[in-house]
Order: C-alpha cells, then sequence, then structure tokens
C-alpha cells in the first residue's frame, strides 16, 4: 500500500508491589494516509493517575528513541520536546483515567513504534528529560540527560 503509514503503540508496562498491578494499555494500531491525523490513547489502571507524569517516546525503523514530550497529568499541560512541537498534541480524560497523543498532518517519517511511560519515583529528577535510550531485553535501561550549567549531566536510572 503505497503513501501508506502504519502505526504500532506499544507500553511500557510498570509492575508495583505485589497486590497492585500497574498497567498501561495501547489503543489498536492504525494505517492512515500521509496528511490524515492520529490519536493515540494510553489508558491507565491500578494506580491514580494524577498521581505520576506520561511520557510519550517513539521509535522509527532503524533509529534511537526520541523523547517526544511529557503531560503532567491532572493539570492537561504537556512540555514538548523541541522537535515535536507543532504536530504533536498530548491530552488527558482524568475521569477516564487516560492519556492522548495525536499527530497532525501526518508524514512518512511519523511512521513508528509509539510508547507511554509512567514518570516513576526514581525518574522524578529527570524535570526535562531531553534524551532517552533504551539498551537491554526484558531489563530496560533508561538514561537521561539533564541540563546543567557547564553542559548536559547523564543520569541512569533501571526499569
Amino acid at each position: 500500500m503505497e503513501n501508506m503509514i502504519s502505526w504500532s503503540l506499544f507500553f511500557i508496562v510498570t509492575i508495583n508491589g505485589v497486590w497492585s498491578e500497574i498497567k498501561l494499555e495501547q489503543s489498536p494500531s492504525e494505517v492512515k494516509k500521509p496528511g490524515e491525523k492520529v490519536k493515540m490513547s494510553c489508558i491507565t489502571s491500578g494506580y491514580s493517575m494524577t498521581s505520576y507524569n506520561i511520557h510519550w517516546i517513539r521509535q522509527r525503523p532503524g533509529n534511537a528513541l526520541e523523547w517526544i514530550g511529557r503531560m503532567d497529568t491532572g493539570s492537561n499541560s504537556a512540555i514538548y520536546s523541541s522537535s515535536f512541537q507543532s504536530r504533536f498534541i498530548m491530552t488527558e480524560d482524568v475521569p477516564k483515567s487516560t492519556q492522548y497523543l495525536e499527530v497532525t498532518s501526518l508524514t512518512a517519517e511519523d511512521s513508528a513504534v509509539y510508547f507511554c511511560a509512567r514518570h516513576t519515583k526514581k525518574l522524578s529528577l529527570c524535570r526535562q528529560l531531553v534524551l532517552c535510550s533504551l539498551r537491554g531485553g526484558v531489563n530496560a535501561k533508561l538514561r537521561c540527560l539533564l541540563p546543567t550549567r557547564g553542559g548536559k549531566r547523564a543520569v541512569d536510572t533501571h526499569s
């Protein structure tokens, strides 16, 4: 199918404690044409959504992970990476415990696997998440580059 864009949405799932299972559920994959828009959802359960921010990340085929932005849950206020400020829109529906990422005016460059990830207490040090890289198999390593006076400082966390 020429000029069709394939969408896959996967989620990083976090389990917290023995009795409580935290889930981030995906919306189904979609195929869109260039110029159209897509709205992906991230349904949270097992915790109070407004207690943790949600990050959106994507990975295009053969490329590194790209941090799209962060939703400050409960306030409907989003912070975007400079590369994603114009056509990417993050919103939320608190009563439905759902986060959304909408991409408008789609291009072939937007074909990617999109992830939503829950902010953890360890990541609370990453106020401005500039770059993320995922390494390893089941145990993922997340690296955050934080702006500092002398440049950037890397902070590694494990999930």
